[in-house]
């Protein structure tokens, strides 16, 4: 008798605040440790906004579908992951210049040597393209397996003489 999985998929709200807490926790803990590496600030304190929450939370939901699309056309991890991280960067600076725009900036990397308009900072590249890849070799399959969600899709075979299509 094979045992059934009890999870059920979750549906995109539970993703969208699974995907939102992640950055929270992951952005508190970057910001401490930054803090201790470059000002040997012992007191390990992050910060985050709550306008974080819908960004990572909505990155998250976007960059999962990507990763899918990139597992399918057998695009390899290395790549990937510099794919998201690109992703990452865009949204980010779209998402800072929006919230610059109104008013509402949450964080301001103009001390950076390497920013652009104070809202993104390349210095964080490394850490962003590690992020990238645990996301899409760690965190992604994990989420699925532990929801239930079916939505990764093993990639499609590859084409070979006997199973491709002349037209």
């Amino acid at each position: 008798m094979a045992l059934q999985s009890s999870f059920q998929p979750i549906s995109i709200v539970w993703h969208l605040c699974i995907y939102g807490l992640l950055g929270f926790a992951v952005e508190v803990i970057f910001t401490a440790g930054w803090e201790f590496v470059v000002n040997l600030n012992m007191r390990f304190m992050g910060e985050t906004s709550l306008w974080s929450f819908i960004i990572y939370g909505l990155f998250g939901l976007f960059s999962e579908k990507l990763r899918d699309l990139m597992v399918d056309c057998h695009i390899p991890i290395i790549i990937r992951a510099l794919v998201l991280m690109t992703a990452a960067y865009v949204w980010e600076f779209t998402c800072g210049m929006i919230l610059k725009l109104a008013g509402l900036n949450t964080w301001d990397y103009s001390s950076f040597r390497y920013n652009i308009m104070g809202v993104v900072t390349f210095e964080y590249a490394p850490a962003w393209y590690v992020g990238c890849l645990v996301l899409d070799v760690i965190y992604f399959p994990t989420l699925r397996r532990f929801t239930g969600d079916q939505s990764l899709r093993k990639p499609m075979r590859k084409p070979n003489k006997s199973n491709r299509k002349i037209l």
